[in-house]
């Protein structure tokens, strides 16, 4: 048994019988074909155009997201060194009654400090808004800037999680959640831009 792929690794097997300098098509039918061909290409770049428009107009709706999430967090800022002493003093008066020893205060305003310290978001902030500016800017350029998106939306997300880890605070760990899942929104719709 001869199978096929040998046969077509024979010498001559696959040659055509007009010389390549012969040309199969007429001009006539050759001029046709290209005008069909050119006016499908025409389509398909004003299609990938008005796509491109289309997904601009979206991811700048998610970034506008973004922005309204890290303005939240923002606000919170003051409040979660707040909350961590509300919650400690709590803490440390209900474990002074229960075991019968005093608390001074000077002892929880320095874990509060010491909280306020480690807790401080306000870098990752300051990144995140730098980040939004440059992907604002990037979804305006022309040429390939997936890459360039895909990078900033990593940085985005790293310093997302930053936050959360620091702040331990529930409404700035949901706050968080949804500037990620907007993140992950425009992430999704990258893979669609060249």
């Amino acid at each position: 048994r001869v199978r096929l792929d040998t046969l077509l690794h024979l010498p001559g097997v696959l040659e055509s019988e007009t010389g390549l300098e012969e040309s199969c098509l007429s001009q006539s039918a050759w001029n046709d074909i290209r005008q069909v061909l050119q006016d499908a290409l025409n389509q398909m770049e004003s299609m990938m155009l008005r796509e491109g428009d289309h997904l601009q107009k979206e991811i700048e709706w998610y970034c506008k997201e973004i922005e309204h999430h890290i303005q939240n967090i923002e606000k919170l800022v003051p409040s979660i060194s707040t909350d961590f002493h509300q919650k400690l003093s709590s803490r440390m008066q209900i474990l002074s009654v229960e075991n019968h020893f005093p608390l001074p205060q000077e002892d929880i305003l320095k874990e509060v400090a010491l909280f306020a310290e480690k807790a401080d978001i306000t870098e990752e902030i300051v990144r995140l808004k730098s980040h939004l500016v440059q992907l604002a800017n990037n979804i305006h350029e022309s040429g390939p800037i997936a890459k360039k998106i895909e990078f900033i939306l990593q940085e985005m997300v790293r310093e997302a999680n930053t936050i959360s880890s620091k702040a331990s605070h529930a409404e700035c760990s949901q706050l968080v959640v949804a500037l990620k899942s907007s993140v992950e929104k425009i992430r999704e719709q990258i893979q669609n831009v060249e």
